[in-house]
C-alpha cells in the first residue's frame, strides 16, 4: 500500500511540473546570466517583457532602455535593425560581419516566440564574434536543445547544410569544435558532440 502511495504522489508532483495538455510549452531557458522564456527575458539590470502587440520593451542591463520587434524579416530595436531569415530548420540573424545561427537538437522548427530572447541574450558574445566561430547550446523548456552558432562571415561558405547527414550533430549535449578545411578553397567543418 505504501508503494501505491508512493506512486501516487510522484505522478501528482510529475503533472504539476509540465504544462497542461494542449497548453503551449513556456520555452524558458537560461543563457549568459539571463532567463528568458516567451513573454520575458531577465537578468542582471534587465527586465525586457513582450507586450500584447508582439513588442519586448524594457531596460536591458547598462545600455539602457530597449523597444524590439521581429517583422518583415528583422528584428528592429532601439540600437538599429537586423536582418533575420527564417529557414524550416534554423534561423539566421545577420549582424554586421557575422551571422548568428539558431538550430533545435531534434531539427525542428526554431519558434518565433523566442528568436528575439535568444539573440538579446546573446548580447554577451558581441565582442568575441568578431574573430573565430563560436558556439553554446542553451537548454529551452518545451522544445530541447537550442544550438547557437556565431560565424563571422568568410570568403568561402560554412558547411552547413543542416540535413540529417550534415557536418552539425549532438550527441547529449553541446562540445562544439570548428576545423579548418583541409581541401584549399573548401568550407569551413563544424562538429558537435560531447
Amino acid at each position: 500500500m505504501r508503494s501505491l502511495v508512493a506512486v501516487a504522489i510522484a505522478l501528482v508532483a510529475t503533472s504539476c511540473a509540465h504544462p497542461a495538455p494542449g497548453a503551449p510549452p513556456t520555452l524558458a531557458g537560461s543563457l549568459n546570466g539571463y532567463h528568458f522564456d516567451r513573454e520575458s527575458l531577465t537578468g542582471v539590470h534587465t527586465s525586457v517583457t513582450r507586450t500584447a502587440s508582439g513588442r519586448w520593451i524594457g531596460q536591458l542591463g547598462v545600455l539602457g532602455w530597449l523597444e524590439a520587434q521581429q517583422s518583415d524579416g528583422f528584428i528592429e530595436t532601439t540600437f538599429g535593425a537586423v536582418p533575420v531569415t527564417e529557414h524550416p530548420r534554423y534561423v539566421a540573424i545577420h549582424e554586421y560581419g557575422t551571422d548568428l545561427i539558431f538550430r533545435r537538437a531534434d531539427g525542428g522548427p526554431v519558434p518565433e516566440a523566442i528568436i528575439l530572447p535568444l539573440w538579446i541574450a546573446t548580447r554577451p558574445w558581441w565582442p568575441a564574434r568578431a574573430g573565430s566561430p563560436s558556439g553554446s547550446c542553451v537548454d529551452v523548456e518545451g522544445i530541447g536543445t537550442v544550438l547557437i552558432l556565431s560565424l563571422p562571415r568568410r570568403a568561402g561558405p560554412y558547411d552547413i547544410a543542416l540535413t540529417p547527414r550534415d557536418d552539425i550533430t549532438l550527441e547529449e549535449g553541446c562540445l562544439v569544435r570548428f576545423i579548418e578545411p583541409v581541401a584549399q578553397g573548401g568550407p569551413l567543418e563544424v562538429e558537435l558532440g560531447r
